[in-house]
């Protein structure tokens, strides 16, 4: 990337010409672009050290640019930071990537509780919200764009998506990380939930109370960066615990729906692989588990110990968020945003905490443990 030089014979602070020529080129770059280190600017620009580094703070200041450790600098935004009149732009627009043409009972109340705490928020700010739905990374907001002030970004989310609605030049925020391997990236704005904390803690229950062959069911180990989170959480709570990994405990599902994990799970039985502990990712994965364990006759929790990581009835142990929480967290990260009056906005990511409920269906092993 080629700055041009500075002119040494202008009048001025030497830092302040070379913010103007920097601020130039961000206007013609795009949010998310890594910018170049402090040494490539001092050679490109053929200034010192300090300069550079008044010249980037003084941006970071504006608002154009982050700068994270081990990560680097980063652009935010190819505009100087304004806070943004919400009397006159009083429009949220919430943006529902859509995961499948059918959503199920489960995805629709968790979808709904979130989306009434967001907009129970937003009204407390008066502000309106209005909801679009986004079935290809396609957004128009036609003729409401002027009296929009920010939008919430969720579902099936991905790079093309979030491209999408960079390309709007309207402040936003997501909730929930993309569909990716790779987290949200560091210029972005995130209210999520903390999924490694998820499995840690019905891992550590687990080992806790004596499992230490704890059948981990999921729908994958590494498509998503959630899912590699999980998975790694798992595999620290046995190492931590000195618990030896065994791969025969993982059970990947190719499909989440109640008749398949029944079936994967009567498969995995007929295989007699020991275990005393079971954790899943979702209500389906434990009504199909539980099926297949009747049929089995192995009673729950006197021969297995279950946690479900997913929102369930309260007589089952299980690790859940409170959605209200994500909901408002999003909320207020977008409004924080939308009225930071001081310049230079730094990216931020509100992690929401789950937390365990015991339930009956998990109890101490005996000493000796269970054979299957």
């Amino acid at each position: 990337m080629n700055f041009g030089a500075v002119d040494s014979n202008k009048h001025g602070l030497l830092y302040n010409q070379v913010t103007e020529i920097l601020e130039r080129r961000i206007k013609e770059t795009t949010v998310g672009s890594k910018f170049p280190t402090e040494r490539e600017l001092c050679k490109n620009l053929k200034v010192s050290l300090p300069t550079v580094r008044k010249a980037l703070s003084k941006l970071v200041d504006k608002g154009y640019l982050t700068r994270r450790y081990k990560i680097g600098t980063v652009v935010i935004s190819t505009q100087a930071n304004k806070s943004i009149d919400l009397k006159r732009k009083n429009l949220v627009v919430y943006i529902y990537r859509r995961e499948s043409n059918i959503d199920d009972n489960y995805n629709t109340m968790v979808h709904h509780t979130i989306t009434g705490a967001i907009e129970e928020k937003i009204r407390e700010k008066n502000l309106n919200l209005i909801y679009r739905v986004m079935d290809e990374d396609k957004l128009d907001l036609g003729g409401l764009k002027e009296n929009v002030s920010g939008l919430i970004l969720t579902g099936l989310v991905t790079s093309k998506t979030i491209r999408a609605v960079q390309e709007t030049k309207i402040p936003f925020v997501l909730s929930g990380d993309p569909y990716e391997k790779e987290k949200a990236p560091p210029a972005l704005d995130v209210a999520g939930s903390d999924d490694f904390q998820r499995i840690s803690l019905a891992a550590k229950h687990l080992v806790k109370l004596g499992h230490k062959r704890i059948l981990y069911i999921c729908r994958s180990t590494e498509r998503f960066s959630w899912e590699i989170d999980m998975f790694r959480a798992y595999r620290e709570a046995l190492a931590q615990a000195d618990i030896g990994y065994d791969g025969k405990l993982v059970m990947e599902l190719e499909g989440l729906d109640e008749p398949g994990v029944h079936k994967a799970m009567a498969d995995f039985l007929d295989k007699q692989v020991k275990f005393t502990g079971i954790i899943c990712m979702t209500s389906n994965m434990y009504r199909g588990v539980m099926k297949a364990l009747m049929e089995n006759n192995i009673k729950v929790p006197e021969n297995a110990s279950v946690i479900v990581c997913d929102y369930a009835p309260a007589d089952i142990t299980r690790v859940e968020y409170d959605l209200k929480e994500l909901g408002n967290a999003t909320a207020e990260l977008l409004y924080e945003k939308l009225t930071a009056s001081a310049p230079g906005w730094k990216p931020k990511r509100a992690r929401i905490p789950y937390r365990l409920y015991e339930g009956n269906t998990t109890k101490a092993l005996k000493a000796g443990g269970r054979k299957q």
